[in-house]
C-alpha cells in the first residue's frame, strides 16, 4: 500500500462526482489503478462538525464475482455485469476479461427485459436488469433457446438481490467507519486539550498559591485580633459591634478563596463543548482577574485592556476560549523580560469578533513561525514547555469556526490574532 501513500485524489473523477452529487456515496466503474490491477472504488462522504470527510475503498471485482456466483440458486447460467458502454465489470474467466467489450449489450432505455442475441451460429437467451445504485446491468444467459423464461427470470432476481445486498452493506460499513473514526478523533483531541489545560494551570501554580495565600493571611490576622480582644487578661471590653469589622474581613477573605477555587475547578474540569451566549470582553476579564492580575503586578508585567464596547454577543464555549487565552498569555509572560507589557484588544469587523494579544517579549524567529502550531514544538528552554498549548489552541479555534494567526518580530514582540464568527 506504500504506493498509495499521500496520493491526492482531488482530481479523480470519482471524487469530483462525489462532491457534485447530492447523495453521500459513489460507486465507480471498474478501472486500472496505480497498481495496474482492475478494481472499483466505493467512496462515502460525511460532514462532521462542519468538516468534510471522504473515505474510500478499492475492491477486487473477482472477489465480488466469486461471492455472487456462490449461491446454489444461481444454477446453470452465465452471469456477467456490464456498464453503459458494454464493457465487462464482472465476468467469469472462461467467458471474457474485465473491461473487454461484451457481445451482449442490454437496452439502456428498458430497466429489465428478456431478449436473444446471435453469437456465431448460436442463439443465446438472456435476461438483464439495470441496477439502481450504479450504472451497471446484470446479465443472466443460457446457451439454449427452448425454454425456461421463469428459470432465467428467477436467477436474474436472485443475482440482482445479491449484488444490491453487497453494495448496501459496503455503503453502511463505510459510513459507520467514518463515524467511528470521528468519535476516536474527538476523544483523542479532548484528552490532549485536557492535558494541555492541566499543564497551563501547572505553570500558574505559584500565582494561584499566592492568590489563595493572601486571603488566608487576612483570615489568620483577623482571628488573632479577635482572640486578643476576647482574652480576659487584656481587660478589654468589646461589644459584638466592635468585633463586626473583623468578622466582615474574614467573611470577604473566605469568599475570595471560594471564588478562586471555583474559577480554577471550573477551568480544569473535563467537559464536552458547552455552547452558550457570551460577551468576549467578560470572558477575558474573568480570566485576567482570576489568574493573572495580581501575579503580573508582582512580576512587573502590565496588562493593558483595549476593549471595544457593545460588542455583539457570540455563541461559544467560554471554557475552551479561556484555555486558548491562558495559553497565549502564559507564553507572552514567559517571553517577556520585566518590565514588559501584554496588550489585549477586542473589536468586530465583517461578522467576526477579533481578539489581539500582543506582547513586548523576545519574539519568534522567522524560521519558527510556520512551526509554532505544530504539536510538541516549543521555543521555550528544555523542560519549560510541553509544546501542546498552541497546537491545542489552534484546534479549539478551528473547531469553533474561527481562525488564529501570528505575527512576530524577533527581539521585539509577538501578536496573536483570533477571529470568531458571530
Amino acid at each position: 500500500m506504500t504506493i498509495l501513500k499521500s496520493k491526492d485524489y482531488s482530481k479523480e473523477p470519482w471524487y469530483i462526482n462525489l462532491r457534485k452529487l447530492e447523495r453521500r456515496y459513489v460507486i465507480t466503474d471498474i478501472y486500472l489503478g496505480l497498481r495496474n490491477k482492475p478494481h472499483f472504488t466505493i467512496a462515502v462522504n460525511r460532514v462532521v462538525n462542519g468538516k468534510y470527510y471522504v473515505i474510500k475503498s478499492s475492491l477486487d471485482p473477482q472477489k465480488i464475482y466469486e461471492f455472487m456466483t456462490s449461491s446454489e440458486q444461481v444454477g446453470d447460467v452465465n452471469i456477467s455485469i456490464v456498464n453503459r458502454k458494454g464493457h465487462y465489470q464482472l465476468v467469469s474467466s472462461d467467458k471474457g476479461k474485465v473491461l473487454d467489450k461484451s457481445p451482449i449489450i442490454p437496452k439502456i432505455d428498458t430497466k429489465t427485459g428478456i431478449s436473444k442475441v446471435k453469437i456465431g451460429d448460436k442463439t443465446i437467451d438472456y435476461a438483464y436488469s439495470w441496477l439502481d445504485e450504479v450504472d451497471w446491468a446484470v446479465i443472466v444467459s443460457r446457451k439454449y433457446s427452448e425454454d425456461n423464461y421463469l428459470g432465467l427470470h428467477s436467477s436474474l432476481i436472485i443475482i440482482s438481490l445479491i449484488i444490491l445486498f453487497i453494495l448496501v452493506i459496503m455503503v453502511i460499513f463505510r459510513a459507520n467507519k467514518i463515524a467511528q473514526m470521528q468519535i476516536e478523533k474527538d476523544i483523542a483531541r479532548s484528552q490532549l486539550e485536557h492535558a494541555s489545560k492541566l499543564a497551563s494551570v501547572g505553570e500558574l501554580a505559584g500565582g494561584i498559591a499566592h492568590e489563595i495565600n493572601n486571603p488566608l493571611a487576612i483570615i489568620a490576622s483577623e482571628v488573632g485580633l479577635i482572640k486578643d480582644k476576647m482574652d480576659p487578661k487584656f481587660g478589654l471590653k468589646n461589644s459584638p459591634e466592635d468585633l463586626e469589622p473583623h468578622l466582615e474581613h474574614i467573611h470577604e477573605a473566605v469568599f475570595r478563596c471560594r471564588d478562586i477555587t471555583r474559577k480554577l475547578l471550573s477551568f480544569v474540569r473535563q467537559d464536552g463543548i458547552e455552547l452558550r451566549q457570551h460577551n468576549i470582553n467578560d470572558i477575558i476579564n474573568d480570566l485576567i482577574d482570576g489568574f493573572f492580575e495580581r501575579e503580573f503586578s508582582v512580576s512587573n508585567i502590565e496588562i493593558i485592556r483595549k476593549f471595544q464596547n457593545n460588542l455583539p454577543i457570540i455563541t461559544t464555549d467560554s471554557n475552551q476560549l479561556k484555555q486558548v487565552f491562558l495559553n497565549i498569555i502564559n507564553n507572552a509572560a514567559d517571553a517577556i523580560t520585566p518590565p514588559g507589557k501584554i496588550t489585549i484588544s477586542t473589536s468586530c469587523d465583517n461578522h467576526f469578533i477579533i481578539i489581539s494579544i500582543s506582547d513586548t517579549g523576545k519574539g519568534i524567529k522567522e524560521e519558527d513561525i510556520g512551526k509554532i502550531f505544530m504539536p510538541f514544538f516549543t521555543t521555550k528552554d528544555v523542560g519549560k514547555g510541553t509544546g501542546l498549548g498552541l497546537s491545542v489552541s489552534y484546534g479549539i479555534i478551528k473547531n469553533l469556526g474561527g481562525n488564529i494567526e501570528v505575527e512576530s518580530i524577533y527581539k521585539k514582540g509577538t501578536t496573536f490574532t483570533i477571529k470568531l464568527p458571530y
